[in-house]
């Protein structure tokens, strides 16, 4: 399974992410909210290959077509059911706090660099997984 081309993509886009975030000095970062959303899409990535690893596929969704759940929520169902509570509970709050990075325009007078800092440690926690 590890030739697994999806597989090999999303662990290359993780390391990828990864190596990102670390040049940004996640320790006393100048932009704390790109640490944050590089972070989350880190976790992404991991988790989609962890999926992948396994043989798991999205199912094909359509806005339009109730029957179909998200990507998003397909992706955090997978979490929480393949990957237990403790990661559910990290992914979630990157989600969050990765959303507030991107759209909250005060998000950046809130932020203190060791909570860039913090998070990214818990994203690399999903590294394990992969």
């Amino acid at each position: 399974m590890a030739s697994n081309p999806f597989y090999l993509a999303h662990k290359a886009q993780a390391s990828h992410n990864y190596n990102f975030v670390q040049s940004l000095s996640p320790a006393k970062p100048r932009f704390p909210d790109w640490v944050i959303t590089g972070s989350f899409y880190m976790a992404l990535h991991c988790v989609n290959a962890h999926a992948a690893k396994k043989g798991w596929k999205w199912k094909k969704y359509h806005p339009r077509d109730p029957s179909r759940i998200s990507p998003y929520t397909q992706r955090l169902r997978y979490v929480e059911n393949k990957l237990g509570m403790d990661f559910f509970k990290k992914f979630n709050r990157l989600l969050q706090e990765c959303w507030n990075a991107r759209y909250d325009p005060f998000f950046l007078k809130k932020i203190y660099p060791s909570k860039a800092n913090k998070l990214f440690g818990i994203a690399t926690k999903f590294l394990k997984i992969v």
